[in-house]
């Protein structure tokens, strides 16, 4: 008896397609996770490359502070309250130039208070220039003054909002003046009230930095 012979079986072109996508299924597979993985070395290369950047801009600026302190010692807060004067005094003219043909009240006060004020601007800028000092100098030493220079700052603001809430009552009515007379009066007890609160912060933040 004869053998039959089998029947050669003949892909069809949907088979075929199937087979085709499968095999670029699975290539796509290896090639999405070959190229996530590269992207993910490409990331952290980056956020290397620019946490070295950063320590190393860091650096530079630390060196350049000490160059600073190092070459001018206790004479470079004194030559940055200086410098400060100087370019608050040239805003001053600047301002006052504008305002020749505008001969605005708003500029005019401004430029009054920040002229009249040269002095106390000068007594602010000097003594915060001399507090960063004294913190980079001595840290240890410096906690014991750092609520008087926090108490400092908020004072300072409160000066500029009071002078701000004066020059918005010329033009909004008595309703600013209560808040500015309230500030005005209780002047010193803020100043008092947020260096108590900055030497609490302080001894709480060294009582619980010793345990």
């Amino acid at each position: 008896m004869a053998r039959k012979e089998k029947k050669k079986h003949t892909e069809t072109d949907e088979e075929w397609g199937k087979r085709f996508g499968k095999r670029m299924e699975r290539l796509g597979k290896k090639f999405g996770k070959r190229m996530g993985k590269q992207g993910k070395e490409f990331g952290e290369e980056v956020a290397d490359m620019g946490e070295r950047f950063r320590e190393h801009a860091e650096r530079r600026r630390e060196r350049r502070k000490e160059w600073r302190f190092g070459a001018f010692g206790l004479v470079w807060p004194l030559i940055k309250s200086i410098f400060t004067i100087a370019v608050l005094a040239f805003i001053i003219v600047v301002l006052d130039f504008i305002n020749m043909p505008l001969k605005s009240y708003f500029i005019f006060q401004v430029s009054s208070f920040l002229f009249g004020n040269l002095y106390l601007f000068f007594a602010f800028s000097l003594f915060f220039a001399y507090a960063r000092y004294l913190r980079r100098r001595s840290n240890r030493i410096y906690w014991l003054i750092s609520p008087i220079v926090f108490a400092m700052g908020v004072a300072f603001l409160v000066w500029i909002l009071i002078f701000m809430l004066n020059l918005i009552s010329f033009y909004s009515g008595s309703g600013i003046d209560l808040i500015t007379s309230f500030l005005r009066i209780n002047f010193l007890s803020i100043f008092i009230a947020f260096m108590v609160l900055g030497y609490v912060f302080e001894i709480i933040k060294r009582r619980l930095l010793a345990y």
